[in-house]
């Protein structure tokens, strides 16, 4: 015979207990040491993506990392035949154009490279966004952080080429890994907010690729920055953030002298101006993230 409920046994407080409840607030403005310290918190996530885009990359490439080689050296037969034969551009300093080509053009490839692809690495995560939390910045700089293996493949075809181009190498290369590291900087400064704006504006898809290619030839990458006139110089590096490191390049691997640390000064500073000004604005479109993508 079923027993009656009564009103003490209705009284009696249940001992089950509630799961913890996690609450992700959309409209939280984080600061950006507070988003820094989250991210190295979260660098396995980084590196995951990292791995993962690398493999990515070249999983159905038959030539594999060969195009890390192939790619520099078709824009430096390019350059060297359009400008220096054609054009009869002169880099002076008794270095050869295709020299001078060779140094700079391998960075940029990787500044280029790096910012497309770190620029709707948010897109092509599209369903992880929406899906689990983590710090969205980990995924653009996974993306950077793959682009530095092309870069070091590209460093040493540099070393190998370059002598026999007219390069004169020496001790001043010493200063490449900290010219590897420096020219990081304004790619992740570029690509956060570009990655925070293909996410809601998919007309970067056609803006983005004419952004790089201006991008290019306003940079000294085509000429040597001797060209510019040395009271421009300055101010010509603090309005491109890669302009130092490009120069930097130049005078470590194609002339044998150190970096002019002025306008590298000069430019790392532009470059932390505009990741904090470009981190401002991924902070800002990132609420929005997992309702738009």
């Amino acid at each position: 015979m079923r027993k009656k409920s009564t009103a003490e046994d209705t009284a009696q407080p249940s001992t089950r207990t509630e799961p913890p409840l996690f609450v992700i607030r959309a409209n939280e403005r984080r600061s950006t040491l507070s988003s820094l310290i989250e991210v190295i918190r979260y660098r396995e996530v980084m590196r995951s993506f990292a791995s993962r885009n690398l493999r990515l990359k070249y999983k159905q490439a038959s030539l594999g990392f060969l195009w890390a080689v192939l790619q520099p050296l078709a824009f430096v037969g390019i350059f060297t035949v359009l400008f220096s034969r054609i054009a009869h551009l002169s880099v002076g300093r008794g270095v050869p154009y295709a020299a001078f080509s060779m140094s700079v053009v391998i960075p940029w490839q990787f500044v280029a490279n790096a910012t497309s692809l770190a620029s709707v690495a948010l897109l092509a995560e599209s369903g992880t966004v929406r899906k689990v939390y983590f710090p969205k910045e980990t995924a653009v700089l996974g993306v950077v952080m793959s682009s530095m293996v092309d870069l070091t493949i590209g460093i040493l075809l540099l070393l190998a080429v370059s002598p026999f181009l007219g390069a004169h190498l020496g001790m001043n290369l010493l200063f490449l890994p900290m010219l590897m590291v420096s020219i990081v900087l304004p790619v992740i400064a570029v690509s956060l907010p570009f990655a925070a704006l293909y996410v809601h504006y998919r007309d970067m898809r056609f803006a983005l690729p004419l952004v790089i290619q201006l991008w290019m030839y306003a940079s000294p990458v085509v000429y040597p920055l001797t060209k510019v006139p040395q009271h421009w110089r300055l101010t010509y590096a603090f309005l491109d953030p890669v302009a130092g490191q490009l120069y930097g390049y130049f005078r470590v691997v194609a002339v044998g002298a150190p970096p002019d640390w002025k306008l590298l000064g000069a430019s790392l500073f532009s470059g932390c101006v505009i990741l904090w000004i470009g981190h401002a604005v991924f902070r800002r479109l990132q609420p929005r993230f997992a309702d738009v993508i």
